[in-house]
């Protein structure tokens, strides 16, 4: 038996996503086609490498991203986009929970309570 998460990754529609992508891969301003790049070339060396991403909304972090996702999917290469939260995964394309896609237990009693003050 295969690998759930290959398995769901390997069933994205090429075809769609050229379309998705054909005109957002032109659409990145300057500082996202960098960093686009820097990531494309890690993944194509098959260099580890971490990257942060941070600024404020309405940047175009999550459109970065897509394009990120898009690239590396059209390459029939794994992305997984995984976020912390439902609302940062339902942006992505493809995205889910890190709870969800990992399988990662949450156990929530009646009593339950959350420590942040």
């Amino acid at each position: 038996e295969s690998n759930r998460l290959i398995r769901e990754e390997q069933e994205y529609d090429i075809e769609e996503l050229l379309k998705l992508a054909k005109d957002d891969f032109l659409s990145l301003n300057t500082e996202q086609r960098a960093i686009f790049d820097k990531v494309i070339k890690a993944v194509e060396t098959k260099t580890p490498a971490i990257f942060f991403v941070d600024g404020p909304g309405g940047t175009g972090k999550t459109f970065l991203y897509s394009n990120l996702l898009a690239k590396v999917r059209l390459e029939k290469r794994i992305a997984i986009a995984v976020a912390s939260s439902g609302i940062a995964a339902l942006l992505l394309p493809g995205g889910r929970t890190a709870h969800s896609c990992f399988k990662i237990p949450l156990e929530i009693h009646e009593d339950s309570t959350c420590a942040v003050k």
